[in-house]
């Protein structure tokens, strides 16, 4: 859709809209995915309570963090593409001067 104009003077196009729901949609599937590595980060946890010095646990702990890290930095990138999309689109409503915003 990078070749579709995502907003007009009324607010966000159709193809805006529809790029607003696929950044949704990708920092909803960025955050469930940092959820499950969170509950594998706790199951390493508990293992390396009773297993302090497993390098393969730590090794493996240490992944999942980073992974985790990275689902949640790019949750975030996704939620700014978000807010940069719909304040886009108000800015051609408020230069155009037009009474009704559209924005869904």
């Amino acid at each position: 859709m990078s070749d579709k104009p995502l907003t007009d003077e009324t607010g966000l196009t159709k193809h805006g809209n529809a790029t607003l729901g696929l950044h949704y949609q990708k920092s909803e599937i960025y955050q469930n995915q940092a959820a499950q590595y969170g509950k594998e980060i706790d199951k390493l946890n508990k293992a390396l309570s009773k297993d302090p010095t497993n390098t393969a646990l730590i090794s493996q702990l240490q992944q999942y963090q980073d992974l985790q890290k990275e689902c949640i930095q790019n949750a975030q990138s996704e939620k700014q593409a978000i807010a940069d999309l719909v304040q886009q689109g108000y800015h051609g409503y408020v230069k155009t001067g037009v009474k009704t915003f559209s924005i869904l």
